[in-house]
């Protein structure tokens, strides 16, 4: 309120009930909370009405009366009851809230309600159609790309380290979660920015390749192809087939090991595809594969050399053929004779005196 009325003029009925009891306690109080109420500030958030609210007094009954309504003229507005029998608290101050007069200046939620509905149609369509893109908008790439830019833009080499430090450490959580469009922007832009940046000193050009060698790792290959497998009913998009065609030599063994034990006949013409492409660009790396007795990838490796007619792994089959394993021994005999080469040939002529009779009789 903003000043409080002469309690002297006014009667007993104006004023408040007192009840026998009040005495005791709720008097004290309540003449404790007028003189409160006379030293309000006047933009204090309450007024002698909210300040009683608080004690919600039982023996004494009070009554609230605007004295300012229309200026200070007309007649006295009715009164409101402080206290009446079996009248809740909350019922009291949500009645006095009703009487009670509004105060210049103060905004009244309910009046807005009608702004939940202001737009038009065309601009409820737009404003879906922006909040789309932006659920669909990809941050990760976006905060990615400011990376690449700052290492082309700022020459400063710790910035440059900082850089490859983070993309070293997020390139393989990239793999593990699956998010295969910003693993493939970090092998594309990994290229780019070698070729671009010609003052790159050696030792930073180096972690670049490096992150398109740490995905050829047998570890990493291995997990990324279970990754996959195991989540075939999401099927193999373009970004993973870019992914894939940056493999390696060293990821030839691990993908020739996982071929027969892939479940997703999608993921398996693409493995198929890379291992193809691996093996005529790497013949080395087959021949190695050829002479480890043990390779989870040897019988696999057996079988695409004669299929792809590698007649520069002939050295490496003639090596598998002392394998202790009749299996392998019968896979390198198949594979030569596809071949059909002299140099085949020759091999394949030894293996009439191998000790596996299902060995001769294929040779035969």
């Amino acid at each position: 309120m903003d000043a409080l009325p002469d309690f002297a003029s006014l009667s007993d009925d104006d004023l408040a009930l007192l009840i026998r009891g009040a005495e005791e306690e709720e008097l004290p109080k309540l003449l404790t909370t007028i003189n409160q109420a006379r030293f309000l500030p006047h933009d204090a958030g309450d007024d002698l009405t909210t300040l009683l609210w608080a004690y919600e007094f039982q023996f004494i009954q009070y009554r609230f009366i605007d004295f300012f309504a229309g200026e200070g003229g007309g007649d006295v507005p009715q009164a409101s009851a402080g206290i009446s029998d079996g009248q809740t608290a909350q019922e009291r101050k949500a009645r006095v809230a009703e009487e009670a007069p509004k105060a210049k200046g103060v905004v009244d939620v309910d009046d807005f309600d009608s702004t939940l509905y202001f737009l038009d149609e065309g601009e409820v369509s737009y404003l879906a159609r922006e909040l789309e893109e932006e659920y669909q908008r990809d941050v990760r790439g976006s905060a990615l790309n400011i990376l690449y830019d700052l290492m082309e833009l700022n020459p400063n080499e710790a910035i440059r380290d900082e850089i490859l430090r983070v993309l070293e450490q997020l390139f393989p959580n990239l793999l593990n979660s699956r998010d295969f469009r910003s693993a493939a922007g970090v092998l594309r832009e990994s290229k780019l920015l070698r070729e671009k940046l010609k003052d790159l000193p050696p030792a930073q050009a180096t972690r670049l390749e490096s992150l398109v060698a740490k995905l050829s790792e047998p570890a990493i290959v291995g997990q990324l192809l279970q990754s996959l497998d195991e989540a075939s009913d999401l099927g193999v998009d373009k970004n993973t087939a870019e992914v894939f065609r940056e493999l390696r030599g060293t990821a030839l063994e691990p993908l020739v090991s996982w071929l027969p034990n892939l479940s997703s006949e999608p993921l398996r013409k693409i493995v198929e595809e890379v291992v193809d492409r691996l093996a005529n660009a790497y013949p080395l790396e087959v021949q190695r594969i050829l002479k480890l007795p043990e390779s989870p990838a040897l019988l696999g490796m057996v079988a695409m050399c004669g299929r792809l007619g590698l007649n520069q792994s002939v050295p490496g089959l003639a090596e598998a053929m002392g394998n202790s394993d009749p299996a392998v021994r019968l896979a390198v005999i198949q594979a030569l004779g596809q071949m059909g080469t002299p140099g085949a040939l020759t091999v394949v002529d030894k293996a009439i005196d191998d000790p596996d009779r299902g060995v001769r009789l294929k040779k035969s």
